[in-house]
């Protein structure tokens, strides 16, 4: 180490101190096992031009293009070893080698040391520079994502916070600099169950787009869409259609009635109605509600727009169709999986399609059953040690018919045998399983000899409780 080298350290705050591992001896660990040295890192001057490692750096860009992630970290190790003993390289430009380190080290999963390495690309910024200098911003994200990816996204919403501070200051309040960092700071403050937080930065982005362009402009609908997505999420499904309808409204202002980025809009539009299917099982009259609305302006977009592929077609009309399936409207629910069977019989290609599509029972609509055989039943308040728990499974076999309902179920197997309330509960969990029926020759057929397997954890007590009743 130089002299000067050893002169500059002393600057550097001693959270920037890291576990040295010189590419020299990487034989001897993994790469990426611990933070790489910033013990000696450059020398007071900031970045120039060109500076050492140049080739290094090159083979790390080229490593890492190529998914050689082991091959991309010993470049980047070897390139901050390099610049560590040259000594003088200037605060940038160690910082960078610092940060390119860290990067591939995130993508490894190897999160302490890139953490690490972050922290210390920043810490040289702030001594180089200062600690509003806007060549913070990246690193500072950079190492917010870091956190959140391995699970701490508590940690990374301080980091985001002064992330947006920064570019405030240099850029302007209003700047679109901070939109990709308000994104992923929805991430983690939906991920620590600050919902209203969540809503609040997405609001921020969309007022963003709207300072800087209007609030009828197209380039405002990636914030709409992000809006959307994070009511849906929340179960606020009357929220989320409200956002689409003014998605709707801009992109029909800006693009015509049939234009074909209204599909997925009207598609998940569709989908919002989706969520209150327990209600098909005790309705006596069948009912299609307001999803249909919009399900069936999709078909209309392919059926209008010349440019609609017939991919798109099929998957409106399955959409359509199936959504009448699980609604139990059948008379409607065939006349669309009719017209996708005729769609899907022009070539081989499509005929593929048909197999996998029509000519086969499509499940669509699922039951998760708890793994755990608990009826409530207690010998006593003591807790019971997992090994206590015993392996069963309970088999039920079925008919899928031309209504897409389930028919004829039975238990052909089970362990152990005789569990009577299991048995029970998985044969009304197949009672609520809802198909797209199989179609031959363009009609509904039966479909027999369907299985339900369910495997589940129980204790003798529960056993011997319930076995019998």
């Amino acid at each position: 180490m130089t002299a000067s080298v050893r002169a500059w350290c002393k600057y550097l705050p001693a959270a920037a101190w890291l576990a040295v591992a010189p590419a020299a001896a990487e034989d001897e660990e993994s790469p990426g096992s611990t933070a790489h040295s910033v013990a000696a890192l450059a020398g007071p001057a900031l970045a120039t031009s060109t500076s050492p490692g140049e080739e290094y750096r090159r083979h790390y860009r080229e490593a890492l293009a190529n998914g050689e992630l082991v091959e991309a970290e010993t470049a980047a190790k070897q390139r901050l070893d390099l610049l560590v003993h040259a000594g003088g390289t200037g605060y940038g430009v160690m910082a960078d080698a610092l940060a390119d380190l860290a990067h591939v080290q995130g993508r490894r999963e190897l999160y302490v040391p890139a953490v690490a390495n972050y922290e210390a690309a920043i810490a040289l910024l702030e001594q180089g520079e200062d600690r509003l200098s806007a060549s913070l911003v990246e690193p500072l994200v950079a190492l917010a994502g870091i956190h959140a990816a391995s699970g701490r996204p508590e940690l990374a919403l301080p980091v985001y916070e002064r992330a947006l501070h920064v570019t405030q200051v240099n850029a302007g309040p209003h700047t679109l600099g901070q939109v990709e960092i308000l994104d992923a700071m929805t991430d983690a403050l939906e991920a620590t169950g600050r919902d209203a937080a969540a809503l609040q930065a997405v609001d921020r982005m969309f007022w963003l787009y709207a300072r800087a362009f209007s609030p009828d402009s197209e380039e405002v609908l990636p914030a709409l869409h992000r809006k959307a997505e994070l009511y849906r999420t929340l179960e606020r499904y009357a929220d989320e259609r409200n956002v689409y309808r003014e998605i709707t409204r801009i992109i029909k202002s800006r693009r015509g009635e049939h234009h074909l980025s209204l599909l997925d809009v009207y598609s998940a539009m569709g989908r919002t109605y989706f969520h209150d299917l327990d209600d098909v099982y005790f309705r006596s009259e069948p009912t299609t509600e307001t999803g249909e609305t919009f399900l069936r302006r999709a078909v209309e977009v392919t059926e209008q727009n010349p440019h609609a592929t017939w991919q798109m077609q099929q998957k409106a009309l399955f959409e359509l169709a199936d959504y009448y399936t699980l609604r139990n409207v059948q008379d409607k629910a065939r006349m669309r999986y009719r017209r996708a069977w005729e769609l899907l019989s022009a070539d081989e290609e499509r005929l593929e399609h048909r197999r996998r599509g029509l000519e086969r029972v499509v499940p669509l609509l699922g039951v998760n059953l708890d793994p755990v055989a608990n009826f409530g039943y207690r010998s006593s308040n003591e807790e019971t040690d997992p090994a206590d728990y015993q392996q069963g499974y309970v088999v039920a076999r079925f008919t899928v018919n031309d209504r897409g309902r389930t028919t004829d179920i039975r238990i052909v197997d089970a362990d152990p045998p005789g569990f009577t309330a299991m048995e029970t509960r998985v044969r009304q969990a197949v009672r609520r399983l809802i198909f797209r029926p199989r179609y031959v020759d363009g009609e509904p057929v039966h479909t027999p000899d369907r299985e339900f397997r369910h495997e589940f954890r129980y204790r003798a007590a529960d056993f011997e409780a319930f076995a019998r009743e």
